[in-house]
């Protein structure tokens, strides 16, 4: 019995061919998905994959599937907020779209539009954010070229482009 290999059979069933019919139908669905994704995101931006999900009854794979897709065809955007990422249509032309990341930014944005030439230590009197939070936002406003820093003395001070 020893040297003897162990061979075992496996039989698969072979799926029939799909007919041509059925890959339009295939992709005309994913476009459908795809165009509810976009209807979903238009009315209620700023939402995350899994409230998606739950609007269009669909497995969270198959969401963040064609979601990607959209991604890639530019159609959406994805903005990190905090741990989550939010869904927004893309920015050109589109008025949905969000000019801040998190709703600290735009109260800064908001203080600095009212009172020009701000410090970091003035904007977190202002706010009644702490230093971190307003260093972490003006970074990421600097970043995205909505507001600008000029030196004064020996002291940064931040306004609106």
């Amino acid at each position: 019995m020893t040297g003897q290999p162990i061979t075992t059979t496996v039989t698969a069933q072979v799926p029939p061919y799909i007919t041509m019919d059925e890959i339009v139908t295939l992709r005309s669905n994913s476009n459908n998905i795809q165009e509810r994704i976009l209807n979903i995101i238009s009315k209620q931006p700023g939402l995350r994959i899994c409230d998606i999900c739950k609007a269009c009854c669909g497995s969270r794979n198959r969401i963040a599937h064609h979601v990607h897709q959209l991604k890639r065809q530019e159609k959406i955007r994805f903005i990190k907020d905090g741990k989550y990422i939010r869904l927004y249509n893309d920015g050109t032309g589109s008025r949905h779209a969000p000019l801040f990341s998190s709703k600290k930014q735009e109260q800064i944005y908001r203080t600095l539009n009212i009172v020009i030439g701000l410090s970091q230590d003035e904007i977190s009197r202002k706010t009644g954010f702490n230093q971190q939070i307003v260093s972490y936002s003006l970074q990421k406003l600097l970043k995205r070229g909505i507001i600008e820093f000029y030196q004064e003395k020996y002291i940064k001070k931040y306004r609106l482009k």
